[in-house]
């Protein structure tokens, strides 16, 4: 679903919180995905975002996330997630994918936070910050979908395309002892 985002991506995202409704602006990297300014999500959020040894290091709600910057995975809490585009910087200012708060966040922190992509919207719910936001009620369906996104019949194959005695690129940006092979199989 992430590779869908960069095709639907909107220019202005609306975070509503505790501390009222924040517009934050997606761009679009390098590579044309969008991504968002973290100091200015994480100041939505009441979250934190810094970069340390090559990570950039999010915490929102007391969740942990790494992002691995300019490659594309990402530690949701320990658990390692590939996302359809990198973290990266700019000058100095840290940029998140926009997969953070339209999938990692509603699936990590799903009673907390709510995306609704037709309104380019994230709400967050009871217990942020220092006040609460109800939440929206959900949009009426627009298209028919599965619960995985999908339209009905599409079909998505994976080959991981390693295994037994080759485990795959090393690859540059995988944490040490991480192989292809487990990023593509997870």
């Amino acid at each position: 679903a992430g590779l869908a985002l960069i095709d639907s991506a909107p220019s202005v995202l609306t975070v509503a919180g505790s501390n009222g409704e924040a517009r934050i602006p997606v761009r679009a990297d390098e590579t044309g995905a969008p991504v968002l300014p973290a100091a200015i999500l994480m100041s939505a959020l009441d979250g934190s975002a810094k970069v340390v040894d090559g990570w950039a290091e999010v915490s929102v709600a007391r969740q942990s996330f790494r992002f691995l910057v300019g490659a594309p995975l990402c530690f949701c809490g320990n658990r390692l997630q590939p996302v359809a585009s990198p973290a990266s910087v700019t000058r100095d200012t840290l940029y998140l994918p926009f997969q953070f708060v339209a999938e990692i966040l509603p699936s990590s922190l799903g009673s907390r936070y709510r995306y609704d992509e037709r309104r380019a919207r994230l709400t967050v719910a009871g217990g942020a910050g220092r006040s609460t936001v109800a939440r929206t009620p959900p949009a009426p369906p627009t298209e028919t979908r599965l619960p995985n996104g999908l339209r009905p019949g599409h079909l998505v194959t994976l080959d991981p395309g390693h295994g037994g005695v080759d485990p795959g690129n090393p690859g540059v940006f995988f944490p040490r002892g991480t192989r292809e092979k487990d990023v593509t199989l997870q």
